[in-house]
């Protein structure tokens, strides 16, 4: 986190220790996280999951061209600033890849758990472009593509492909290039998977994301779809579960 620095992405200012503690000091990212927004939305329309797919597209590219694979990605670990931009945050997974070789560690957490995290195959930034697709299409959806209460999901990571809903039925709406996105990065063969050329310029290319401006977003020179209601109490904590604050 000290060696990181991005406009998606939390990192760290100062870290230090005493006897018994070791303490990280890190932005305040005050307008709560994904997973609470989601909970309370149940789902957010598909232009709204598009540029917060970008944005984390850019983060985890970032972290990829300094040789780290982020490795749990998820609604829990993606903070939304006070202007509505997301944040990437919990690196306690991460894990430096700059000797070059895969890492085959079982770690993540299993719905977004990529198949070659499941068959302790060796892993390396696909495992990243995997869970994106995960959270695109749980984003639109409302819960993850491969998300199960049996002993099978194993099964439905590496066997199965996403359900997409009927629009009219469902009242779940999603384009074909949205749909051609999430599946590029639910490939099951991490060499043909979406970003396997060329990381984040093969994902930033896809047809999906034509209609924005990337550079302007980047910039956060446009104007989030979702901005986080908040008071002039710079400690106001209102947008997070009370899981994690009482």
């Amino acid at each position: 986190m000290m060696d990181i620095d991005h406009p998606f992405l939390v990192s760290a200012d100062v870290v230090f220790q005493t006897d018994y503690k070791i303490f990280f000091i890190m932005e305040f990212v005050r307008g709560g996280e994904l997973f609470t927004l989601l909970r309370n939305l149940r789902r957010i329309p598909e232009n709204h999951a598009r540029s917060y797919a970008i944005q984390l597209a850019f983060g985890l590219g970032y972290l990829h061209s300094q040789k780290f694979i982020y490795r749990d990605l998820k609604p829990e670990n993606i903070l939304i600033d006070e202007h509505g931009f997301i944040k990437l945050t919990d690196f306690g997974l991460s894990k430096s890849v700059k000797d070059g070789r895969k890492r085959d560690s079982f770690c993540g957490t299993k719905e977004y758990m990529s198949p070659e995290v499941v068959n302790k195959e060796g892993h390396w930034y696909g495992i990243d472009w995997w869970a994106l697709g995960v959270v695109t299409y749980e984003m639109i959806v409302g819960f993850p593509p491969f998300k199960t209460n049996k002993e099978d999901w194993r099964t439905m990571i590496l066997k199965q492909q996403p359900f997409f809903p009927d629009p009219i039925k469902h009242k779940i709406p999603m384009s074909q290039h949205c749909k051609d996105f999430i599946l590029g990065c639910l490939n099951k063969n991490p060499d043909e998977r979406l970003g396997a050329r060329d990381d984040l310029d093969e994902v930033l290319a896809h047809p999906w994301f034509a209609g924005v401006d990337i550079d302007k977003l980047y910039k956060k020179e446009i104007t989030p779809d979702y901005v986080p209601e908040l008071s002039p109490d710079r400690f106001d904590v209102s947008n997070f579960d009370e899981e994690f604050t009482s």
